[in-house]
């Protein structure tokens, strides 16, 4: 906080401001140098001065902007809330998504963590979909972050960052064209609801469920399709920033990458020849813009 001082003290004035000082004390008010609030947390504050001094202190706002700096509260969350996936999972879990496990004939789910080989991590180990070999067809798995506290960041303008590289199959059947992908969502009720943040994403999901004779199990029942979000490949590993959307600096923030592809040659259950590499998630983060 800052104080534009403008007072002006004539010699009369200044005789009595020294008898009042004289009478009060010299020891500044201790109550104004900082200390602990109601909830218990130190809070940093500057003595308030009298209204005889003339000062006039800039709103909370003003402060913010002046100072381009996060609370405290918020910058612990933000540091609490990185994942590099290097020693563990720390906390993600993946799962076969849309209802499809009770169909799991093949690898729904396709999301491991470690190395990867066809599209290598980002930084040395990361979560791939799959990370060895191409994806299954007609797969949909998600990869879900634990629950993360950002409600002492609710003021600041947040971005979910990632590193990532990614191959997906596309082509042509039936005079249209198919896009297998993924997706980011972000849920701020402890993934009750989900939706996918408003950025800028190279396409969008396209699920072929049905081609020909063959069908995708649940074959209209892809929750990524005709969504925003990463389609086509980028094998060489970027970071991207994407805007938390309004009201979602929660308590139970969740984020969750979605892939699934549909079918790319009517073969079988199992195929892979005509997929592609899939995707890898490594470094993910939050920061203040």
């Amino acid at each position: 906080m800052r104080f534009r001082w403008s007072a002006v003290i004539g010699p009369l004035s200044a005789v009595v401001v020294l008898v009042v000082a004289c009478a009060e004390g010299s020891s500044a008010d201790p109550g104004g140098a900082g200390g602990e609030t109601d909830a218990g947390v130190l809070e940093a504050t500057t003595p308030t001065p009298s209204e005889d001094s003339g000062a006039e202190p800039e709103d909370d706002a003003g402060d913010a902007d002046a100072g381009g700096a996060v609370s405290p509260a918020c910058a612990a969350a933000l540091a609490a809330a990185t994942f590099d996936f290097e020693g563990g999972d720390q906390g993600w879990v993946h799962a076969v998504s849309d209802g499809a496990e009770a169909h799991a004939s093949w690898p729904f789910d396709p999301w491991t963590r470690g190395t990867a080989s066809t599209i290598p991590c980002p930084d040395g180990q990361c979560f791939g979909a799959e990370r060895n070999q191409n994806y299954a067809q007609c797969h949909r798995g998600e990869l879900i972050s634990p629950r993360i506290d950002l409600a002492a960041c609710a003021d600041e303008e947040v971005v979910l960052v990632f590193t990532h590289a990614y191959a997906f199959w596309s082509g042509s059947f039936s005079g249209q064209t198919w896009f297998d992908g993924g997706i980011v969502e972000i849920s701020k009720d402890d993934g009750a609801t989900w939706q996918v943040p408003n950025g800028t994403y190279p396409g969008t999901v396209k699920i072929l469920g049905t081609r020909g004779s063959y069908n995708c199990v649940i074959p209209n029942g892809f929750h990524v399709d005709g969504k925003s979000g990463f389609t086509g490949a980028q094998q060489t590993a970027s970071t991207v920033e994407i805007a938390m959307p309004a009201g979602s600096l929660t308590a139970n923030v969740r984020v969750r990458f979605s892939q699934a592809a549909g079918v790319s040659t009517a073969a079988n259950d199992h195929a892979r020849a005509g997929t592609a590499a899939g995707w890898r998630v490594d470094d993910v983060h939050f920061a203040v813009k």
